[in-house]
Order: C-alpha cells, then structure tokens, then sequence
C-alpha cells in the first residue's frame, strides 16, 4: 500500500509538474501576445508624433502637402496595417462659414452633410488612402463636408482635444481607429486651459485588425486570440485562429476598454482529462487558499479603500461639472441649475433671469501681455462677480472670456437692471495682477439679459447670449434686456451671412474708385478702391454691413486677393492710357496675420496686371498695427521690399504716437474725417489738424485728408499745406468707366480767384451729369 501510495504520489507529482509547465507555457505565450498587441499601438503612436510634428509646424497645410509628407515618411511602406491617415478639424458653429470659405473650390461650394445647426463639426481636412488588404475593403474617404459627429455628437472628440491623449476605438465591423489631438508648438500643453487655446486639430489613422492580430500571433503556433472592445454603447470583437470552446483561455486587460483573450491549443488527457480530479483537487485548493489571502487583504483595507473611492469620486464630479481656472460651475453644472430654477418658478408661479456677460478686449489682453496674465484677470473677474451676488444665485464660466449669471427668488426683487449695474460697477474698478512688475488694468463687459420663462435651459442662455451680442453692437460696456424681435435681426444677420458665400462665387462683388487729389493743384493724382456688394435680392449692400461679416469668417482673404488683383488691372489699364495714378488697396487685420499670404497676392497682383508696385499704396488702420508695433514694423518692411507704398488709415483716431510713427516704414498719414468735419467749427479741431500735417511734414511722411465735403475745409487744408485729399466734393465714389472719363475732363486750379474749381463729374450741383456713382 505503501508502495502504491508512494508510486501515486510520484505520478501525481509529475502530472502536477508538467501541467504547471505547460501552464507557464501558456501564460508566458499569452504575455508575449498582449504585449506584441501593445507595441502595436504604441508603434503607432511614432506615426503619430511624427504627423503631430508636421501639423504643427504646417497648419493650413493643403491636402498635396499632407500627401506629399505621407510620401516623405514612408508611412505605408512602414505600416503594413495602415489603411489611410488623415487629419479631422473639429469646427464650431460659429466658425464654420470661415471654415467653409477655405475649404470651398471653383465650382464645388463645401456643404455640410447631414445638414443642421450643432455646437460643433467635424471634418475630414485631408486624407491619404493605402494600398488594398486581402478580405479588406478599400479605405472609404469621406466627402470634405461630411459630419463625422453629426451622429454622435462632438462630446468624445472634445474629451480628446482637453486630455491630450489619443483613443484606439473600432471603427466599423472591420477596422481600427487611432485619433490623436496636435496642438500648437508640436507638444501638449500641460493644462486643459492651455490645451484647449493651443488645439489645432486631430491626425487620425485606420488600421487593418487582422493585420496586428497576425503579427501577435507569429512565434506561437496554435494560439488564437481575440482583441475585444467593450465600452458604452459598443461591443466589438476582432478574432484570428481561435481553436474549440474547451481550449483553455486567459483574458488580459490592455486598458481603455480593451482586453486581449488568448486561447491555447487541446492538451493531452493526462493534464486536463477527467482523470485528473486529484490535481484539479489541489490546484483548487491552492487558489482558493490564494483567494482566501486576497478576502483577508481586502478585508483589513476596506475602510481605507472606501474613503479613497469616496474621495476620487468625489474629485472626479467637481473636475466633471467646475471650471478648471477659475473653480466656478461650467456649463453642464449651469444649463443644470437653470432648469432646476426654470422648475422652481414653475412650480412656485415666479420669474428666473439668465445673464450673459463677455468681457470687452478681452482679446487685447491676451494679445498685448498674455494667456498667462489673461488666465489671472479671468479669475479675478470671476471672484467679484461671485462676491456681488447672493448665496443663492449661480455664477459660471462658459470658456474664454464669457460668464453667466443665475438669479432667483430676493435677487429679483428690485430687479435685474440693479443686478446688472453693480455687475458693471464692480468690474470697473482695476484689477491688480501679480506679474514680474505689478500690472493694473482696467476692463468692462457687455451684458445680455433674459428674463422670465423658457422651455429648456439652452433657450434662455441662448436668448441671453443675443442679449448680449446686441449689447457688443451697441457700444459694449452696456447691458441689453432680450426682445423676441433680436431673433429676427439675428436669423437676417446669418442668412446675409451665408449669402456672402454666393457673392463670391458668382462675382457679386464690385470695385468703385473714390478720386485723390493734389490739393495745391486740385488735380487727380490717385483713387482709393472701394468694395461694393449688389446682392440679387437685396439690392446694393453697403461696406458697413458686409465688411465686418467678411472679417468674422475669414472670407476677407479671398476677397481681399480678388480686390488686389482687379485694382492693379484697372490701375494698369489707366496707366497704359497715358494717365498714371496710384492705386489705394484697404488691408484688413486678417490678411495682414497672414502676412506671408498677403506678400504673395500682392506679388501676383503686381505680377498679373504689369503695374508698377510704386502705384500701390496699401491702407492700414493704426488701431491694427498697433496690436503689436514690433511685429507690424517687421511685416511693413516686408511689403516695402516688394516696392509698395504703405498708409496709415484712419490716422488720429488711434495712437498718433510719435515714436510708433518712427517705427513703421509709411509713406502716407490717412487724417479721419471726423477731424475734417470739426477743423472749420472748433479751435481744437484746427489745432489737430496742424498738429497732424506738420507731424507728417517732419517726418517726410505726406498727410491725405479724407471726407472733404466744404469749400471752407478745402481751403483750410491748402492753408495748413496739407497734400492730398478726397471727399464728395470733388467726387463720389465711380465706376471704372466713370474714372476713365474723369481723367480726360479733370479741372485746373482757378489762379484768378484763387479758389479750387472742382471737377464738373464731383457732386454738390456742379454742370456736368455724374457718371455712375455708387
């Protein structure tokens, strides 16, 4: 018996021991395969850093240079899962009509698809399809207005673009995703705030499953295993050689809601066989032993562990539902409070108010000394704000500079008129920020205001908002109560919006050219070229309207390439006729940041049309250089290069600083009209006038004087010596065609009376029937 027993031990000893061989096989291989399936991703992940790099470096990159690179960095020839790469441009609404201008082509107009009003787009900017898998469709390339989250919404993609890592997510029943946010500089910003104001887009790349389970699987023959994704909503499995149901199986998480099921080959019956109950006997006991052990751990660590899950979770909701900078509700925690208040004063038959504030130059700030000193004013702005409130009303930051305020109950009572001026009071007084040198500045906002009851919480911060825009369009530093019929200025506003993308490509803008004249001669020595929109319906829609839409959606650039263009053909057309003038050409703030752009349409434009670049002044208002006098000193010198000349437009109303004036390489001073109009009516007026003229003289820079509409303001000007000057009394703005008869009908100064006579085509009731004005 001995013997049996010491001989059954003996063979139970060694099925024991091959079968923890083989299971340590097993582990091992699954190990390698979980690994392998890791190293893939992170093998993408060099791809991905590379393309960050170029994005980075290269943001408006078209889609030939995305290729081009795609070619540079071997990208498929290194990547035999790679199926297409590409980069994905997350829009908001109130950039997609800029969004859509740049990505428009001649006769193929970008149109969103599906169609519909959403906070925020998604779209395909550029993409690079591979070669063809066996088993595997060709790579579908979406159209350049397809929605990507028009289905499921932007929410995933913005929890991207704020952590700075990539997701790995199936995509369709036969693909791998990788999405990756880049950012300004090439790297990620340390903080969601930074991150946010730093994104650039996403660089995203589909991957062949089977290809990277294959590749798992080389080096361990008769495994099989199974990449499964198992998140909200979605349950994806993708699967490569896997044997029968009774092969043993070891799951292993891989994070983010993948895990990597191996499976080995049948062993032989000996291990795994119903004859071996003494072995499954004592490895049972072992792991009940080792789950006793793990009870007994957790058992002692309960009560540490609870208060460390109460803690987290309890961080992870404020994080959820607080602003990061300023540590006030955000705008999950307030659309919240709102309609909890909008149920409250249902219930109790009362009112609720919803304020929207925007801070005024905001902007500037940021621009002139900073994000960081611009994130300290924002915390600043928001701990007043709380402080002139009630407990119980709600003060909450939207993003960026703008806030929202929830009154109730007792904070109504004396109304939210009151409300909103202490707002505007409190916000007056400086703010002193903590910087290397102690910076004080001053700052207001516009407010909107909604009173009353709404249907939903969107509907009455949406009200607000409106509110508030027309508060910016009154004047800013004002509040604005909300009337129903802003909505209908609104919805008139953004379908002129929207038109402005036909006018373009049906050529419904136009030039007309307001004459300058030599005022010691009173002859035509130049022409400011003026845009004009005729609108199908609408008739003749002036720059006052349109040109701020232009600039809001970037459709200013092309515009501004088309003006440059015709206005040096027309200047080139009077020149070869005998008559050569200078051509004037307004450039917007946009193209001036895109400087490297504007060089080069100026380049064309000279190029094109033949016309001397000394007959090309480029206007620029003051206001816009002086957003930052180095860099604007640097781009003017650029544009000198090319042979240009360069105005000051608007001059007077700005700085009219000397020492800037001595930075910038101008040839000409642009004096307002709003000078000219009080020259002849007050003393300070006049002494402005002098003062600007002599400016000009002292630095050899010639000074124009714009609006001249009196014979008083025209001979006060040639008293004070001023050069040049254009305004209705010497002529309306004209049509080309009008211009080329001026120029043959121009008058001589009457030497007798010492008075200007004023070309016959000028208004004012002179003889001669104007020629097309407009």
């Amino acid at each position: 018996m001995f013997g049996w027993s010491a001989s059954a031990y003996a063979a139970n000893r060694e099925v024991s021991q091959n079968a923890r061989v083989l299971q340590r096989s097993f582990g091992a291989s699954s190990a390698q395969i979980a690994s392998t399936l890791k190293l893939a991703i992170q093998h993408e992940q060099d791809l991905v850093v590379n393309a960050a790099a170029f994005l980075a470096a290269n943001p408006d990159a078209r889609p030939a240079e995305f290729l081009s690179w795609t070619k540079s960095v071997r990208a498929f020839e290194r990547y035999d899962e790679l199926l297409s790469l590409g980069t994905m441009a997350l829009v908001p609404a109130s950039e997609l009509p800029a969004y859509a201008a740049r990505m428009s082509r001649p006769g193929q107009p970008f149109k969103v698809f599906p169609s519909g009003v959403r906070p925020f787009y998604c779209f395909v900017a550029a993409s690079v399809s591979g070669p063809s898998h066996p088993g595997m469709a060709s790579a579908p390339t979406p159209g350049p207005g397809l929605d990507l989250c028009a289905a499921q919404g932007a929410t995933a993609s913005l929890a991207i673009r704020d952590a700075g890592v990539g997701s790995y997510v199936p995509y369709g029943p036969m693909g791998l995703a990788i999405q990756t946010p880049y950012y300004r500089g090439g790297v990620v910003p340390k903080t969601t705030t930074e991150r946010r104001q730093a994104f650039l887009g996403f660089f995203g790349t589909l991957i062949n499953p089977q290809a990277v389970l294959e590749s798992a699987l080389k080096g361990h023959p008769g495994m099989g295993v199974t990449l499964h994704y198992q998140a909200a909503g979605s349950n994806v499995a993708f699967s490569m050689r896997v044997p029968h149901a009774a092969a043993p199986a070891l799951v292993i998480d891989l994070g983010n809601s993948w895990t990597a099921e191996t499976v080995g080959a049948s062993a032989a019956a000996g291990i795994f066989g119903p004859g071996t109950a003494r072995e499954l006997l004592l490895g049972g006991s072992a792991v009940s032993l080792l789950l006793a052990l793990l009870v007994f751990v957790l058992g002692t660590g309960r009560a540490r562990a609870r208060r460390m899950l109460h803690l987290k979770t309890a961080e992870i909701r404020y994080q959820a539902l607080h602003d990061g900078l300023t540590g006030l509700p955000n705008r999950a925690l307030i659309l919240d409070r709102v309609q909890q208040a909008l149920a409250r004063a249902r219930r109790n038959d009362t009112s609720v108010a919803v304020m929207f504030l925007d801070l005024d130059g905001f902007k500037g700030v940021n621009d002139t000394f900073g994000h960081a000193v611009g994130d300290q004013l924002l915390r600043a702005v928001g701990t007043r704000l709380a402080g002139v409130l009630r407990g119980a009303d709600t003060v909450g930051r939207l993003g960026g500079d703008e806030f929202v305020v929830l009154l109730e109950h007792a904070s109504l009572a004396a109304g939210a008129d009151e409300v909103a001026e202490r707002i505007q009071a409190v916000l007056t007084e400086p703010f002193n920020l903590e910087t290397p040198e102690l910076l004080t500045l001053h700052t207001h906002a516009s407010i909107g205001i909604a009173t009353g009851l709404r249907d939903s919480a969107d509907e009455f911060l949406r009200d607000a908002d409106v509110a508030m825009y027309e508060a910016k369009a009154t004047g800013k530093n004002c509040y604005v109560r909300f009337a129903a019929e802003m909505h209908v200025a609104i919805q008139d506003r953004l379908e002129l919006e929207l038109d402005l993308f036909a006018a373009i490509d049906t050529d419904q803008f136009f030039l007309v050219y307001q004459p300058t004249y030599d005022l010691r001669e009173v002859t035509m020595t130049g022409v400011e070229a003026l845009l004009r929109w005729q609108h199908p319906t609408r008739g003749l829609v002036m720059p006052d309207t349109f040109i701020p839409m232009l600039e809001e959606t970037g459709l200013i650039i092309a515009v501004g390439r088309r003006v440059l263009a015709e206005a040096c053909r027309d200047a080139a057309a009077w020149t070869r006729r005998g008559t050569p003038l200078t051509v004037s050409v307004n450039v917007s703030g946009r193209q001036l940041d895109n400087d490297v752009d504007l060089r080069h349409d100026v380049e064309a434009a000279l190029g094109g049309s033949g016309l001397d670049p000394a007959q090309l002044m480029l206007e620029i208002t003051e206001t816009m250089l002086m957003r930052d006098a180095v860099v604007s000193a640097e781009k003017l010198r650029a544009l000198k290069e090319l042979g240009v000349r360069i105005a000051i437009d608007d001059f007077g109303t700005g700085y009219s600083s000397l020492a800037y004036l001595q930075q910038f390489p101008v040839d000409a001073l642009k004096i307002d009209r709003t000078f000219i109009n009080e020259m002849v009516t007050s003393p300070e007026g006049g002494a402005l006038i002098h003062t600007f003229v002599q400016l000009g003289r002292t630095l050899g820079i010639q000074t124009y004087a714009e609006g001249i509409e009196e014979r008083d303001q025209l001979e006060r000007l040639r008293q004070e010596e001023c050069d040049h000057g254009q305004g209705y009394l010497f002529a309306r703005p004209l049509m080309p065609e009008a211009i080329s008869t001026l120029l043959g009908n121009s008058a001589d100064v009457d030497n007798e009376r010492g008075k200007a006579a004023v070309p016959r085509q000028g208004n004012r009731g002179l003889d001669a029937p104007r020629p097309q004005p407009t």
